[in-house]
């Protein structure tokens, strides 16, 4: 009797000590052809895995971290990727789609980065490209996400250039902005990252005060809670960090003399110096694999739509171990194609010098798992007449069979002052450099005429007007040194014509 309740003890001891785990609830989305893999990696956090960091310059510093010992080991410096990173770096994964996304323009780039992937061969898929490209006929602004994240649900969270702007919901397909909060501060001095266990947005911000501060905003109510606050050394920031798990979150900076990982709790605010000498833009945790586990389900169709319970199984230290975890499984139903700006063509037959909305319902391409029959509506409808200069936002709402919706927004002006321009007067006038952290020079190429150069806002506010030059001289500089980071306008009065260009004003140059 006495050795069955020592086999029973050691038993029990062993499985409470055995749980290197936590299972989580999540949202699985099935793929074009409505079928998704659930994997033991996307139910239970690990809290060792390969941690990625964007540097200066096209590379990328891997690491092999583990929680429980609180060790960063350094693995390798990839380089030659896809794409040339942006002076401003955000990177991270949807949990939905597997992609991996990095900024400033938001690229999905090759559907994910590992070390086992020959990145210099893979295809590159620009989800936002078109807005910077031909298709902006209208040559309004764009303010790309530069800090972002996305949450459990696949929901993306970001902030851009316009640090009065705040955080939002960003939808890839049919960019569209949902606002959240205006209350976290300078994106150039800040991080954020989602906390998958508290369904909140950490952010950490020298806005908000002298100090270093981390904040929590939470995503039901928007309302922003400062964790704590450091006294920053050096002047540092903490733009690179990344929730882990059990309250832990990785931490680094971009800046030069910032150069330390470290590792901090939330909750009882100490501090792990992990490494040295790695300045760093920002982090994204991959989870290594669970071996010896098992789903009771792995394999989902449109015909499990809806919540489905799952159990895992995993022989930890020889014991098997069971958890549980809740899979709301749901259909890609989504708009492509959805053009973010267009240039209103057709005139008024009336001849005012309005133009016509026109039919754009034809324009977009739906994609669903699970559904064949779709209802597309438009507002305002073809035929409105919107007057000169103004702009109209156009609304196609798509809905399924199922009664689910889906919307594509388009920004349609008329005849605004940013309208496309002769693109060879374009080509007279060169501005550099962009994005610029105070001076930009106009290359006035063949030294046409100047009546006047003008600045304007994001938001089409003049803020600034010269009409004296130096006719005899081709290069014009303008200092930017007194805005704010963001977008502005220089529109350059030649010839009776106005020749718009776009500036980036940056804490960085590129």
């Amino acid at each position: 009797m006495r050795f069955i309740l020592l086999f029973l003890f050691a038993l029990f001891f062993f499985q409470g000590h055995a749980q290197n785990y936590a299972a989580q609830d999540m949202t699985l989305q099935l793929d074009e052809n409505g079928l998704a893999t659930l994997t033991p990696e996307d139910v239970l956090v690990n809290t060792t895995g390969t941690l990625w960091a964007p540097e200066s310059g096209n590379n990328f510093l891997q690491f092999h971290y583990d929680q429980e010992a609180q060790t960063l080991d350094f693995i390798d410096d990839v380089d030659e990727l896809c794409l040339h990173l942006s002076f401003y770096y955000s990177h991270d994964r949807n949990p939905i789609s597997k992609k991996e996304y990095m900024s400033g323009t938001l690229i999905d780039c090759c559907d994910s980065f590992s070390s086992y992937m020959n990145v210099s061969d893979c295809e590159i898929e620009v989800t936002m490209g078109s807005i910077w490209g031909s298709k902006n006929e209208c040559n309004f602004s764009f303010d790309i996400p530069i800090l972002f994240s996305f949450d459990r649900d696949g929901i993306l969270y970001e902030s851009n250039y316009d640090s009065s702007n705040g955080v939002s919901t960003f939808d890839l397909h049919s960019n569209i902005r949902t606002f959240l909060t205006d209350s976290f501060g300078n994106v150039e001095d800040s991080g954020f990252t989602y906390d998958f266990e508290n369904h909140r947005l950490i952010g950490t911000t020298r806005y908000l005060s002298n100090n270093l501060s981390f904040v929590a905003i939470d995503i039901e109510t928007a309302v922003l809670e400062i964790l704590f606050e450091f006294p920053p050394v050096s002047g540092c920031f903490a733009n690179a960090i990344e929730y882990i798990g059990n309250d832990m979150m990785l931490v680094g900076s971009y800046s030069s003399n910032c150069s330390e990982i470290y590792a901090i709790n939330l909750v009882t605010q100490e501090i792990t110096v992990l490494a040295n000498n790695y300045s760093v833009a920002d982090f994204l945790f991959i989870e290594d694999e669970i071996p010896d586990a098992t789903l009771s389900t792995t394999q989902f169709t449109c015909n499990d739509l809806g919540e489905q319970t799952v159990d895992i199984t995993v022989i930890e230290n020889g014991i098997p171990v069971n958890y549980q975890s809740t899979i709301n499984v749901v259909s890609d139903f989504s708009v492509r194609n959805c053009q973010v700006f267009r240039f209103l063509n057709t005139p008024d037959p009336n001849g005012s010098n309005g133009a016509l909305v026109d039919d754009y319902t034809g324009t977009i391409q739906v994609v669903s798992s699970c559904s064949s029959s779709f209802t597309i509506t438009q507002y305002p409808v073809s035929g409105t007449l919107i007057p000169y200069g103004e702009t109209v936002n156009i609304i196609l709402t798509v809905t399924d069979e199922f009664g689910n919706t889906t919307l594509c927004q388009i920004i349609g002006c008329s005849g605004s002052f940013l309208a496309i321009e002769d693109q060879t007067q374009q080509n007279n006038f060169i501005v550099s450099p962009i994005p610029t952290k105070d001076i930009v020079t106009i290359e006035n190429r063949k030294n046409m005429p100047i009546s006047a150069i003008e600045i304007y806002d994001i938001n089409g506010r003049l803020l600034e007007t010269r009409t004296t030059f130096n006719q005899e001289q081709n290069n014009i500089t303008l200092s930017f040194n007194e805005y704010s980071s963001g977008m502005y306008f220089v529109t350059i009065k030649s010839n009776n014509q106005r020749i718009v260009k776009q500036v980036i004003k940056s804490k960085w140059k590129k």
